[in-house]
């Protein structure tokens, strides 16, 4: 069933987007403007939605607007700031922005080539096609709905509105340090929105999701009991986020969760099982039992680094006496991860979100 979240933009709206795009490309405002000038945006459609907003394309690289959503978009915004040139894997795949960027034809999504096709819009040169992607948090970039798009143009009108006045006036944001950020709040009147400024306080960084321990299946715990034999081994176990995308050709696919076993002497994959991205690890006991009737034995330990891991299969590691011991590296969990997920990279690559190189 189509919802308001998921009803497509309408050739209409593409076009006042791509309209939007040129006057954004046309007044650059990151000839004046820094990946550090940060402000924010109200979402006129949901009002408890805030973007954190920062011009992109000081060095000539990449030019465009990043939105980063809610205090986990900022606190992500600042970590990518800290980051370095190279962003890690598990900060891409746990991305929440909208990316309003001008890519070379190469970089176009292919959801939006067939639009450029049918409004008979075609661009020439480096850094020239308008393109606007959407992360989710566990996912790559998903064709953005009509929603998005009509944000996607206010975050634009607000974004050059702050920048014109940012270029006469260089005091018109506070720095990050101060810990407030310029502000543009939606005002409706007769049906008419208007803007305002507002200087707010930066966001608290999201209290970390609260982990339990998760019980183990019944049926399946009491036929690891009558089918596994116990050994002596000890298994490195992980469960990690992989910057590959799985799902059907007609869906946008996720960044699975890497559950696997391996054995600590010998590198053994003793089972494995690709898990969709969840916060409550309530799917990882069930599946580490499975990989336990895989291998037809339960280890005598587990070696763990992960402790939200640790703490997830407490239960039933207790209930097969299988001991925990806590390691800050899994070595050849390391080896085994990264074979995989070379594995597993097929087909063309996705886009893979911003970087500070490319800024």
């Amino acid at each position: 069933m189509t919802t308001t979240t998921t009803v497509p933009p309408t050739l209409d709206a593409w076009r006042a987007l791509f309209a939007a795009m040129a006057q954004l490309k046309e007044t650059a405002p990151w000839q004046w403007m820094h990946d550090l000038d940060c402000f924010a945006i109200c979402n006129p459609e949901q009002p408890d939605e805030t973007v954190y907003c920062t011009v992109l394309g000081r060095m000539g690289e990449h030019l465009g607007i990043s939105a980063f959503v809610g205090p986990q978009g900022f606190a992500s915004y600042l970590g990518m700031n800290d980051c370095g040139p190279e962003l890690p894997d598990s900060f891409m795949t746990e991305l929440d922005c909208f990316m309003l960027s001008f890519d070379d034809r190469a970089g176009v999504e292919p959801c939006q080539k067939p639009i450029f096709k049918q409004l008979g819009l075609t661009y020439r040169g480096r850094n020239a096609w308008p393109v606007i992607r959407r992360f989710r948090p566990g996912m790559p970039a998903t064709a953005p709905t009509a929603a998005d798009l009509r944000f996607s143009m206010h975050i634009i009108e607000q974004s050059l509105d702050v920048a014109h006045r940012f270029r006469a006036n260089a005091t018109l944001l506070p720095s990050l340090e101060s810990g407030q950020l310029l502000t543009r709040v939606p005002c409706l009147h007769a049906g008419q929105i208007s803007w305002q400024d507002s200087v707010r306080a930066t966001p608290a960084p999201p209290a970390p999701p609260v982990v339990a321990p998760v019980p183990p299946p019944p049926a399946l715990l009491d036929q690891v009991r009558q089918a596994c034999a116990r050994t002596l081994a000890v298994w490195e176990c992980d469960c990690r986020i992989m910057h590959v995308v799985i799902g059907n050709a007609n869906e946008p696919g996720c960044f699975p969760q890497l559950l696997a076993c391996v054995q600590h002497a010998t590198g053994h994959i003793c089972g494995f099982e690709l898990l969709e991205p969840s916060a409550d690890w309530h799917a990882v006991p069930a599946a580490f039992l499975k990989q336990c009737l895989h291998a037809g034995t339960v280890p005598e330990a587990l070696l763990l680094c992960n402790p939200t891991l640790a703490c997830v299969l407490a239960p039933t590691l207790a209930a097969l006496h299988i001991a925990v011991q806590h390691a800050g590296q899994l070595p050849l969990y390391d080896v085994m991860f990264a074979d995989m997920q070379t594995f597993l990279q097929q087909g063309p690559p996705r886009a893979a979100g911003p970087s500070r190189r490319a800024r």
